[in-house]
């Protein structure tokens, strides 16, 4: 019965875990803000019950196995180096999960930039899954653990230092953007409507003040949750940015939009600014300015 819920459980969270790279490639390449907001919360949800719980009785049956079956915890013996290292590599695996549930938890609390540091570790979770099934089927002993235990881990430390290598790049790219760039890439990715990367442009912090809201948008996970509720009531919106000028950390650029709203009425050439604090490349305060009198008949925004 132990071996049977060892072979279902194991399965179960095998089975998800494999599959949330697929989902966080959906999230990150979503053109709709809608889809983004509720892939990750089903990501969320089969992370806590079927991931966590799944390892959980696995890593307790597994216990249970090698106990039934009178084998060592973290033996030196030669010939039972396979054992010990599929048991460094489950610790590694259970650690590497807690820490993504952790980056989950505090992503939707509000830390949205955690999210970003999932993927990789959910890959490198996936990697270490295949090194414990290689160590168990084949049995290498010492002699034959610089193959298929000490190569293998080294090439997936490598492979996590160029990824964190090129992310560094990216956001050290932004803090040194001229403001007309960043200008032109912010109303890019809201034109595109690819909502992960043009979220990833604010603080986690930031706040946005906007004639739509009834008061301040305070924090990455208000302000995507502001532009959902914006969007909704348009079923087509154009922003052009006309000139743009910046000075230390302060961008401001005047725009004019045009669109159609849900139930038909026409918006034509509104006219406005943005005005964007930035620290270290990312957006900390925006101040959004236009007459809300030169708008169709739309509802104002209360923000969450």
């Amino acid at each position: 019965m132990i071996l049977l819920f060892h072979i279902l459980f194991s399965g179960v969270w095998i089975g998800t875990a494999a599959t949330l790279p697929f989902w966080n490639y959906s999230v990150n390449h979503a053109d709709n803000l809608d889809s983004v907001l509720n892939m990750s919360d089903t990501i969320f949800k089969l992370k806590c019950i079927l991931i966590m719980g799944g390892l959980s009785i696995t890593f307790t049956t597994g216990a249970m196995l090698t106990h039934a079956n009178e084998l060592p915890f973290f033996t030196k013996e030669s010939a039972l180096s396979w054992l010990t290292n599929s048991q460094i590599l489950s610790i590694g695996i259970l650690l590497i999960s807690l820490v993504i549930l952790l980056f989950m938890i505090l992503g939707r609390k509000g830390l949205r930039s955690y999210f970003r540091y999932i993927p990789p570790l959910g890959y490198s979770n996936i990697a270490l899954i295949i090194l414990i099934y290689i160590q168990m089927v084949l049995k290498p002993d010492s002699n034959m653990q610089y193959l298929y235990f000490y190569i293998p881990l080294s090439a997936i430390a490598l492979l996590n230092t160029i990824f964190f290598i090129i992310l560094y790049r990216k956001i050290k790219s932004l803090s040194t953007m001229p403001g007309n760039m960043f200008a032109k890439l912010y109303f890019g990715l809201l034109e595109k409507e690819d909502m992960t990367m043009f979220f990833r442009l604010f603080t986690d912090d930031a706040v946005v003040i906007d004639p739509f809201a009834t008061g301040p948008v305070k924090g990455k996970k208000s302000i995507e949750r502001f532009f959902q509720s914006l969007g909704d009531q348009f079923e087509d919106i154009k922003i052009i940015p006309v000139d743009t000028f910046s000075e230390k950390n302060t961008i401001t650029t005047k725009w004019h939009a045009s669109g159609t709203t849900k139930n038909g009425l026409a918006m034509n050439k509104l006219t406005g600014t943005n005005k964007m604090e930035l620290i270290n490349g990312k957006i900390k305060k925006m101040i959004i300015d236009f007459d809300l009198n030169e708008l169709p008949q739309v509802t104002r925004v209360v923000p969450q």
